[in-house]
């Protein structure tokens, strides 16, 4: 594809009322995607749990409470009027920007982020850093850089889990140099593999759930973050701040990102990116910039897919280090005392079965 004329584009967002800017992308920051439609069964059932979520919500302030950076005082406003803008940033549950280098793993980079910050919600556990390398290359998606989708990544977590960056950093899963898949086509993404030592050190999730409209507000502030894919036109990837609005330019596909709150007065979702600190330029006062964008509601086939959520995060049992490799335990931290693990439950639950763990 030809490159964007920027001067024409601020042009163009100009001229169209708009206040999105641009910037010159250098050349070894690549935005490879990856983000994939889910099968439409799976997607229905999804949001039909997560409509009976938020309706015992709704019904039950005592479980909503149970979020431990909700405070109790101001719950039933929350449940009475949705705030205007939320962002989960402010309470310190979001981490750091990640980087998916030339490979399509966005959907496991956003689940990522996902259970790090919910385990931050509902366990008190902050600055977990999950391994997007064994999510995408050690689950039933494959050891490649293939596309993915929410469902069945959200799904994976709670089957299997997710075990910390440590056990198995990202760029381990990829030949040191990378190699490419097809020499010959210069589009190509690198060749990965599972190269995990879990340990069992992994973290899952009891549920997760879909949701659509002024649901997905409403469990962005009462909940927690979200999962979401949209579609990368080329005027996005010289995004450098602002609310964008698709203007000009072709497709590139599918894309998965971190929803970590919304803004009714900007009219936009605000979300964190996985092609690193670089992405959208310098860090901006309206909190846009160095990883995190703004994208304006119903904008880039933002509606296309329902929003995805989780719940009830399980920490790892704790290790008898007696029976283990030592040297292999530098993701390992000592944990307090036992955590029991919650059985299945109804769906009642799914805010009040996360308190078990405290």
């Amino acid at each position: 594809m030809a490159p964007l004329d920027l001067d024409r584009l601020q042009q163009q967002i100009r001229s169209e009322n708009l206040s999105w800017r641009v910037r010159v992308v250098p050349d070894d920051e690549p935005h490879s995607l990856g983000f994939e439609p889910s099968v439409a069964t799976q997607l229905a059932a999804s949001e039909a749990v997560g409509a009976t979520l938020l309706q015992a919500l709704q019904l039950n302030p005592t479980a909503l409470s149970r979020n431990r950076l909700l405070d109790p005082s101001v719950l039933a406003k929350f449940l009475r009027v949705q705030p205007r803008r939320f962002d989960w940033r402010d309470r310190g549950v979001i981490g750091a920007v990640t980087d998916q280098r030339w490979c399509g793993s966005c959907v496991s980079f956003a689940t990522a982020g996902l259970v790090s910050a919910q385990a931050a919600i509902e366990l008190g556990v902050h600055d977990l850093d999950l391994s997007e390398a064994d999510q995408h290359f050690c689950s039933s998606h494959g050891a490649h850089c293939g596309g993915w989708n929410n469902h069945d990544s959200l799904d994976q977590v709670r089957q299997r889990g997710i075990s910390t960056e440590a056990s198995f950093p990202y760029m381990s899963a990829f030949d040191s140099p990378p190699q490419v898949t097809n020499p010959a086509d210069p589009n190509s993404l690198w060749a990965a593999h599972c190269r995990a030592q879990r340990l069992r050190r992994a973290y899952s999730i009891t549920n997760f759930t879909a949701h659509t409209g002024d649901d997905r507000k409403t469990y962005l502030s009462t909940v927690g973050p979200m999962i979401c894919g949209f579609t990368v036109f080329e005027d996005f990837d010289v995004y450098a701040g602002g609310v964008f609005r698709h203007v000009t330019g072709k497709s590139r596909g599918g894309h998965a990102v971190l929803v970590v709150g919304y803004d009714d007065d900007r009219g936009c979702w605000i979300c964190r990116n996985s092609w690193g600190t670089g992405f959208g330029g310098a860090a901006q006062p309206d909190g846009t910039g160095a990883g995190f964008f703004e994208l304006g509601y119903g904008d880039s086939g933002i509606d296309g897919e329902a929003f995805f959520g989780c719940t009830g995060v399980v920490a790892p049992r704790p290790i008898d280090v007696r029976l283990l490799d030592l040297a292999k335990l530098k993701d390992i931290k000592v944990l307090q005392r036992p955590l029991p693990i919650p059985g299945p439950g109804p769906v009642e639950d799914f805010v009040l079965r996360p308190a078990l763990l405290r």
